[in-house]
């Protein structure tokens, strides 16, 4: 394997951890986009994609423009590997690495079919962002939350939506008894990512065949291949 130069993606990223409150997380990604495209379009030659978090929606929002009939399909050939931590846009089901997390990304967004062959998602255990359940209302925090400027991570921010009247009441919810065993869901399960918040430890958690999440991706890398089963 010949050498990677690492190519940062510089854009103001207002990310689930550390929110901007003068920029919302969509513009955010928006801004991450339109700067990963231009950064395709000056380097000529074969890449790999690699995102974190809000990072891992941008990698993924851009290979949607690399689809048939959009600006960056001529290079979806150069395209070699798309490697992710706790995507937002995780598809459901086993993951390459032979994972199989439940749920799915929060954003309801998922990898295109035609990259998912390529495409590694490191998943932890109990990541919200990356293992949203159908018995939960995350993704509609996601779609709640994600417009807003916001000064509070998103966690706590969805941990205080979802127990709102006027959230419940905006979508119809309060007067269910399966969406308020989902609201309640929803805390236990913010409320055991809180104390825990795996959605940090991809790089010291040995979660994968006893190794990181960043080390295993390095292997992908540097050998070609997932660096084992």
């Amino acid at each position: 394997m010949g050498l990677v130069r690492n190519q940062p993606v510089g854009y103001p990223a207002a990310g689930f951890l550390y929110p901007n409150p003068f920029l919302s997380y969509n513009e955010s990604v928006a801004d991450g986009v339109a700067e990963l495209m231009r950064l395709i379009l000056m380097n000529a030659g074969q890449f790999y994609l690699c995102g974190y978090s809000q990072g891992a929606e941008v990698v993924v929002r851009t290979l949607r423009l690399m689809l048939p009939g959009q600006p960056l399909a001529h290079r979806a050939g150069d395209l070699l590997k798309v490697i992710t931590f706790g995507s937002p846009c995780r598809p459901p089901g086993p993951t390459l690495l032979g994972n199989n997390p439940p749920g799915s990304g929060i954003s309801r967004i998922y990898t295109p079919e035609q990259f998912r062959s390529r495409t590694y998602d490191f998943v932890l255990d109990g990541d919200i962002y990356a293992t949203a359940t159908d018995d939960t209302l995350l993704h509609l925090g996601y779609e709640a939350l994600t417009p807003l400027e916001l000064d509070l991570p998103f966690a706590l921010k969805i941990f205080t939506l979802i127990q709102s009247n006027e959230f419940l009441a905006l979508l119809n919810l309060a007067n269910t008894p399966e969406n308020f065993a989902k609201v309640v869901r929803t805390a236990i399960v913010v409320g055991d990512f809180l104390i825990r918040n795996p959605h940090i430890h991809y790089n010291d958690w040995p979660a994968f065949n006893g190794v990181t999440g960043v080390d295993r991706a390095v292997q992908i890398v540097a050998t070609g291949s997932t660096g084992g089963p």
